[in-house]
């Protein structure tokens, strides 16, 4: 699976710019990577235990201490 999480309704990535209403009214942003590289359609809504899922194991993550996953831990 190519699944990609992205805490909060918008990127705020490095050089992004300051957004004064978020792009999604989701929690979230859930994309498969496998079919959706350029990150164009938001599954959040249409996934909401996968979501889940991957929401508890960041949380668990950030609360143990890691702040950044990278090629999957």
């Amino acid at each position: 699976d190519n699944w990609k999480l992205i805490a909060g309704p918008d990127g705020g990535g490095i050089g992004s710019k300051f957004v004064e209403e978020p792009k999604f009214t989701t929690l979230a942003q859930l994309y498969d990577l496998g079919n959706d590289i350029a990150e164009q359609n938001n599954l959040y809504e249409q996934n909401p235990k996968l979501a889940a899922e991957m929401l508890s194991i960041l949380e668990k993550l950030v609360k143990d201490g890691i702040h950044r996953v990278v090629n999957g831990l």
